[in-house]
């Protein structure tokens, strides 16, 4: 599931409201939370501890899918990873 789709889900359906009125919610621009929605904003600390409120959960919960999503992303478009050598040990 895409992380944009997860959020979608959860930040509209948790919060039963449309758009606009969650953004009134979360206390953040309602263009933020709909490019947060659609995959084009990335989930900041500020986001991630007003979430966290919202929810019921830890701010940690929301950054370390971001984090996980994102490495993810970064390992499937790195190619040059696996180039990479360890220093030799002493």
């Amino acid at each position: 599931m895409r992380l944009h789709k997860f959020f979608n889900a959860i930040i509209l359906g948790r919060l039963s409201t449309w758009c606009t009125q969650a953004a009134e919610k979360l206390v953040i621009s309602r263009p933020r939370l709909s490019d947060t929605i659609n995959g084009t904003a990335g989930i900041s600390p500020v986001m991630a501890l007003k979430l966290s409120k919202a929810f019921n959960n830890t701010p940690y919960l929301w950054m370390n899918m971001k984090n996980s999503y994102d490495l993810w992303h970064a390992t499937k478009a790195s190619k040059d990873v696996n180039k990479v050598k360890a220093p030799s040990s002493l």
